[in-house]
């Protein structure tokens, strides 16, 4: 399931070059709402209630829902976001009814999730696409969000390999476990909790427990600390921000594409606060993580001319060292 409102939040970013505004795409929305009729694509509300029907074959396929008005969150940007709807055929299915029965018998319904906010640069948009999975990416998602923003510029472009929060490169990831492991706390708000598992070009070694005082005496991931040529990424990550109150667990890719995994995610409400419904709260979510925690987990790598000057090295040399350590040891 790719919504924001239940289950497993999953995002891919997207910089979008266009004249649009948050307004002439919602009213674009408007005039291409999804009817339930099978094999088509239409847009809805990402408060239409659907969530227990995607992803399951059903022949009562709901209507899309008017999006919500553009709406101001302070201190975040405008935002516009609504529900993509589409079909898919299950082939599973197919091969036991048949290619000529009944499409919706056959027919998953699918649906993502897409917030639009104005990006960091004039005459462009920042794109958050509720689907990580790139055959749905490219058949579904990417090609619809071009159509609706194409029906109010016609020479507008989306670019996913670099966005708002891309990372680039893989050294973000080695500064993640050097600050993990040495300095977790990375400024006066974000701490890293807890590197749960880090993914290399080759090879995924099992989830490391990289709080604060552990050693890195596990020799697979020494060795690829001491390489040079080895690339990290992706990162599943547990964070904390004091100012939100938040507790989030991650997984971050050098792209800036992100999930959040809810069920080790928890906001620490005041006793006198009421808690926010799931879906509010998957929504609060995606407002925390993609305009506050992932810009600024970005902005202090930047920043860290420690990181780059010296312990960037110097952290290369310690894995050296310790990893002579425990082969000496054999």
């Amino acid at each position: 399931m790719a919504t924001t409102t239940s289950g497993q939040i999953s995002v891919t970013p997207v910089r979008i070059h266009t004249t649009a505004t948050l307004e002439a795409l919602q009213d674009a929305i408007g005039k291409d709402l999804y009817r339930g009729k099978p094999g088509s694509r239409g847009w809805g509300s990402v408060k239409d209630g659907t969530d227990p029907l995607i992803g399951r074959v059903t022949r009562e396929r709901p209507s899309g829902g008017r999006p919500e008005p553009v709406f101001d969150p302070d201190p975040y940007p405008k935002q516009l976001r609504a529900r993509l709807y589409w079909d898919e055929r299950d082939k599973r299915l197919e091969q036991v009814i048949g290619m000529q029965g009944d499409s919706t018998a056959v027919s998953l319904l699918r649906a993502a999730d897409v917030t639009f906010a104005p990006s960091s640069q004039d005459g462009e948009l920042v794109g958050l696409l509720g689907e990580r999975n790139d055959g749905r990416l490219r058949a579904q998602v990417l090609p619809a969000v071009e159509d609706l923003v194409r029906s109010v510029d016609k020479s507008a472009t989306l670019q996913r390999d670099d966005n708002d929060l891309s990372f680039g490169d893989d050294d973000f990831f080695r500064w993640v476990l050097y600050r993990a492991t040495h300095d977790p706390e990375l400024n006066d708000d974000l701490e890293i909790l807890w590197v749960r598992s880090m993914a290399n070009q080759d090879v995924s070694f099992r989830a490391t427990s990289m709080t604060r005082g552990v050693e890195l005496d596990r020799p697979e991931l020494l060795a690829l600390l001491a390489g040079a040529l080895n690339k990290f990424g992706p990162a599943k990550i547990i964070v904390s921000s004091e100012s939100l109150s938040l507790r989030v667990s991650l997984e971050v890719t050098s792209s800036g594409a992100f999930s959040i995994y809810r069920g080790d995610t928890e906001y620490d409400y005041d006793l006198n606060d009421e808690p926010l419904s799931d879906d509010e709260e998957g929504l609060k979510l995606l407002q925390d993580v993609a305009f506050e925690i992932l810009p600024e987990l970005k902005r202090l790598h930047n920043a860290d001319s420690d990181w780059r000057d010296t312990n960037r090295d110097a952290f290369r040399q310690e894995a050296r060292h310790l990893l002579q350590g425990v082969l000496d040891a054999l």
